[in-house]
């Protein structure tokens, strides 16, 4: 069975250019390091914008920090994904990826799900 911990980035980053502070990044580093002494193996930073979702919206994920201990399942230059990631993770570290949850109200504020499909 495969499952994660779904740690929630803070409500502006799910703002156009949104943002993440230095303080905020550090806090949940500590809940990425307090899940891998508890035993996870993965974790997931979950987004969550409101409505229509643009490819700034993602400018979010190139700000992330390497966290001690984890490896990142994207590269955070080009924001492309790192095959195998949850497979290669080196003994007592543990895999972050990332999850984007768009909350949409209005069915037609979905159509940009799919051109934005490859970040």
């Amino acid at each position: 069975m495969f499952y994660d911990l779904n740690i929630p980035l803070p409500e502006a980053a799910g703002k156009a250019g949104g943002h993440v502070s230095s303080q905020e990044w550090a806090q949940i580093a500590q809940t990425v390091e307090q899940a891998r002494v508890l035993g996870y193996s993965v974790v997931a930073l979950n987004l969550t914008l409101q409505g229509k979702l643009a490819p700034e919206h993602l400018s979010v994920w190139n700000t992330t920090p390497e966290f001690k201990n984890a490896q990142l399942s994207w590269d955070r230059a080009t924001g492309a994904r790192v095959g195998g990631a949850t497979r290669s993770v080196g003994r007592g570290k543990i895999c972050v990826l990332r999850r984007l949850t768009a909350v949409i109200g209005d069915a037609t504020q979905g159509h940009s799900l799919a051109s934005v499909d490859g970040a």
